[in-house]
């Protein structure tokens, strides 16, 4: 993989998830409603699978561009890298309950 790809690839947010045989998972209807029905069976089966889940994070980047916007920053600080780490891992929760 080129760096170039790699580094879109983490801007993009996409996060790698293999399952155990030792345990399965079910995916929520609207997850589930983008993978191919194969894929989802053998998650829920627990057969290991690789998949790369994209989660959609315009919202919260528009929302980031307007803080930095109000305090006049041209790039992300401590506080906003903070905000969007927080505000990612409860978008995933939506995604992958516990």
């Amino acid at each position: 993989m080129s760096m170039k790809s790699f580094l879109l690839m983490g801007c993009l947010g996409i996060a790698a998830l293999q399952t155990s045989a030792a345990w399965s998972i079910t995916l929520p209807p609207h997850a589930a409603a983008k993978v191919p029905a194969a894929v989802v069976q053998k998650l829920e089966t627990g057969t290991p699978q690789e998949v790369i889940v994209l989660f959609d994070d315009v919202g919260i980047q528009k929302e980031v561009a307007a803080m930095r916007e109000a305090v006049g920053l041209t790039s992300d600080d401590e506080t906003l890298l903070s905000f969007k780490k927080k505000a990612s891992t409860l978008q995933n929760q939506e995604y992958f309950p516990n």
